[in-house]
């Protein structure tokens, strides 16, 4: 089996990009594609414009969703986004969700979700030594208190802004902007845990019936998967929001579990965990073409 599979193509960011995938997908003998999130972030037209656009592939399409696809500033919640909106676009344009349900094709198993992020990559890399940080409250003010990077807890990164003091002052560097954007989803030590038993429960339905599995999330499920560069604060505190070791501990518990694919981390990737082939199959200026894989 022939899969092809691409993820955070961030229209109208990566529109350069957009003439050459298109073809590439739409010319690809491929069996399946796979869409792993952050499409058009914040644009449903822009979404439905680029599904339309693939309309010329013909095996089967598939998708989870990313986190910039649940951002909303309107009255319905990201949850809402999740549940109803994505998969009413996505069901338009013939693709199937994997968040909804998992699927075996032509005798392997596929599954996925967006996963999510418990800040537990966090603590990986770690800044210079010496970087100090500022606490705020929770009006996002800055108290009294400076922190080492150890003293830094949960509830500092759920705020999704820190404040780094450095030789030339204090910089506020945000981890993400689904502070802003995110709505209704919950806490996201709780989301994250639900995408964890939800992707476990999705592996128990298929693993007796397929030889291999295939599992795509949006975040990232192992540690290796981030960006290293420690001489950047900045870079280790966004390390908070790539994923959490929770999902990568699913993939080991399931023996037929071959090919584990995400996005997120806009860095194309491909390194093996054990027996499992892992790749960031995240759009990229060194990467403008899905990636591929044979099973």
């Amino acid at each position: 089996m022939k899969i092809i599979a691409v993820s955070d193509i961030h229209i109208p960011k990566n529109d350069a990009y957009m003439p050459d995938l298109i073809q590439k997908i739409n010319s690809s003998d491929a069996d399946v594609l796979l869409l792993g999130g952050d499409i058009a972030p914040a644009n449903d037209q822009a979404l439905e414009n680029f599904l339309q656009s693939i309309s010329g592939f013909k095996g089967v399409k598939m998708y989870i969703s990313g986190n910039h696809d649940l951002w909303t500033v309107t009255e319905v919640s990201s949850k809402e986004r999740l549940e109803s909106v994505l998969p009413g676009i996505y069901k338009k344009y013939g693709a199937h969700s994997l968040e909804q349900q998992p699927i075996i094709y032509k005798g392997v198993g596929f599954a996925g979700n967006i996963g999510w992020y418990d800040y537990s990559l966090v603590r990986v890399y770690s800044p210079p030594p010496g970087t100090k940080f500022i606490q705020l409250d929770d009006n996002y003010k800055p108290t009294s208190n400076v922190l080492n990077w150890s003293q830094l807890t949960n509830a500092d990164w759920r705020r999704k802004e820190i404040m780094v003091k450095g030789m030339l002052g204090v910089k506020s560097t945000t981890g993400c902007n689904d502070r802003d954007y995110i709505k209704g989803l919950g806490d996201d030590l709780v989301f994250c845990e639900q995408m964890k038993e939800k992707i476990e429960n999705d592996l128990y339905a298929i693993e007796n019936e397929v030889s291999k599995i295939v599992v795509m999330f949006h975040c990232v499920p192992f540690k290796e998967g981030l960006i290293r560069n420690n001489s950047s604060p900045e870079v280790c505190v966004r390390n908070a929001y790539t994923g959490s070791k929770l999902l990568g501990e699913v993939l080991y518990r399931h023996q037929k579990v071959q090919v584990a694919l995400w996005g997120h981390v806009h860095k194309r990737q491909e390194f093996k965990k054990g027996k499992i082939r892992c790749a960031n199959v995240s759009l990229d200026k060194t990467a403008s073409n899905p990636y591929e894989l044979e099973l």
